[in-house]
């Protein structure tokens, strides 16, 4: 399966085979300088979301994820920003993970 995540303010918003899902996090991840300034919030947020879109399971291969930020762009992503979207998205479950800008 493959999964696309658009990565907001504290939201996340995943899309894959004409589905859309909208996940809103219980405690804030983005701080006032960082799109994912707390790092565990996030990551649990999107382990989160990718089980309940139905995309990790026992018999189910682990998904590929595109992952995209929307905010916080202003320069493009640092080296630190684009790790810590494959990190996310590896302690999520993915078993690839592209980052998208």
């Amino acid at each position: 399966m493959e999964i696309k995540v658009d990565i907001y303010s504290n939201k996340m918003v995943l899309s894959s085979e004409g589905r859309k899902m909208t996940f809103h996090s219980k405690e804030p991840f983005t701080t006032t300088r960082l799109l994912i300034g707390k790092f565990f919030v996030a990551e649990s947020c999107l382990k989160n979301a990718v089980k309940e879109f139905g995309a990790i399971g026992f018999f189910k291969r682990a998904p590929k994820i595109i992952i995209q930020p929307h905010e916080y762009l202003e320069g493009g992503l640092s080296e630190i920003e684009d790790r810590v979207l494959r990190e996310i998205a590896l302690g999520a479950g993915a078993r690839e993970v592209h980052v998208v800008v």
